[in-house]
């Protein structure tokens, strides 16, 4: 892709334009390098003139090209605000020469510029979440960048800086790498190959041990609802064993008791209870006695059947008030038992809470006090970073300013010469 040059680009579009000049020919490289000049004559006298275009030699013609064809290069990759710039320029030298003054400063606005990337390199750390492969580019593109402006960082120097900035779970594979391999000795890319392929085994790794926890824990549940099913196979051997406090009875509990769950029947004939309407005695006397008396007595007798009814009625009332007042004892002593044991239940539960909460409580203290310190290192570490970058701004600044007054000196310097 075309490659436009802009205020903040410029170390990109020099690289490439580089290979770009270099790819038209050796020849176009070489007139950016060493400035073009028009051939000339001298006459008899002694007086030099521009040579005519139509005698040229077949080399003057070769370099006048590929002039014009770096040139070419240089004018069709720059915005038009930079192409005023540099329009008034004949050779690709001098135009090439504009543009890197105007760009990257005088020799001491270029040193400034290189503190300033010498500061980020030695600043540049790596965080945990970045991947091998995103950290050296960062710091490839970086010593790039430097090389634009004449530093350049040796394989040692990035290999070094590259192993210190590596988070703590590489450091194991960092302790044997330096033991088991000369560092002086290893290429950048070296390294990184080998971390990325160690950083693949981390991640298999994780993967394993997430399968592994997640297989714990299905077994763990399948485990559970064993002993659940085992629980209750238990409680139901133990029911013969228990016996009920309302009846006396063995192999259910006072709520299972079927004595309880009669006395709440109700008949729908005389609305008594204990009883269903199938089973109740004045219904079936009742249908009895109409079946045997003729329909003139039929008056006489719903009258002595409505006497009886009331009777057996009463009776069946009386039957269960007494049956209820012998059982009324047992069930308070039954309350008071289940309200001590469930007392206790929860005083423990509490106690056990409590003890929980405050261990709870020292551990948020403990890690308070450590996110505290965390972020005060943090504070100062920024701090740090954002003075050396105003140094650095103002140590720019300054170099301009003074190159300025070089430049002004030098003029007054000539003027003051000529009178």
């Amino acid at each position: 892709s075309k490659v436009i040059l802009d205020s903040g680009n410029y170390g990109f579009w020099k690289s490439r334009m580089k290979v770009i000049i270099g790819g038209i020919d050796v020849m176009a490289w070489r007139a950016v390098l060493v400035q073009w000049t028009a051939p000339i004559v001298v006459d008899a006298d002694g007086v030099s003139s521009l040579k005519p275009e139509d005698t040229w030699t077949e080399d003057e013609l070769k370099k006048a090209k590929f002039n014009s064809r770096a040139l070419s290069a240089i004018h069709c990759s720059v915005t038009k605000k930079t192409f005023e710039l540099i329009q008034g320029c004949e050779t690709a030298e001098e135009t090439w020469d504009l543009l890197q003054l105007h760009f990257e400063g005088t020799q001491k606005v270029q040193n400034s510029r290189k503190d300033m990337l010498a500061s980020r390199f030695e600043n540049l750390k790596m965080d945990e979440h970045e991947s091998i492969f995103e950290f050296s580019s960062k710091l490839k593109s970086l010593s790039q960048e430097a090389a634009t402006l004449g530093k350049k960082y040796k394989d040692t120097k990035l290999v070094k800086k590259f192993l210190l900035c590596l988070p703590v779970k590489f450091m194991a594979y960092k302790s044997a790498l330096t033991v088991s391999h000369n560092i002086e000795s290893l290429s950048f890319g070296d390294v990184v190959g080998m971390l990325q392929a160690h950083e693949l085994e981390l991640e298999s790794l994780v993967t394993d041990t997430r399968k592994t926890m997640n297989l714990a824990l299905t077994c763990e549940k399948k485990n559970s609802g064993s002993e659940d099913d085992t629980d209750a196979v238990e409680r139901s051997s133990k029911r013969p064993e228990v016996q009920c406090f309302e009846c006396k009875g063995f192999g259910h509990f006072k709520t299972d008791c079927p004595t309880v769950k009669r006395r709440e029947l109700k008949c729908f004939g005389c609305k008594g209870l204990g009883h269903t309407q199938l089973e109740c005695v004045n219904d079936q006397k009742f249908k009895k006695d109409r079946a045997m008396i003729a329909e003139e007595d039929s008056e006489e007798e719903s009258e002595d059947e409505e006497i009886l009814n009331n009777f057996v009625t009463f009776v069946g009332i009386v039957e269960f008030d007494e049956g209820h007042a012998g059982s009324e004892s047992d069930d308070e002593q039954d309350d008071d038992d289940d309200l001590v044991k469930s007392y206790r239940d929860v005083r423990e539960a509490l106690l056990r809470i409590g003890l929980e909460n405050t261990v709870l409580a020292k551990e948020k203290l403990r890690l308070e006090a450590m996110v505290e310190a965390l972020q005060a290192e943090l504070q100062a570490e920024k701090k740090l970073s954002l003075e050396s970058v105003s140094l650095m701004k103002e140590k720019l600044i300054l170099a301009t300013k003074a190159d300025m007054w070089e430049k002004e000196l030098y003029a007054e310097k000539e003027v003051t010469a000529q009178l």
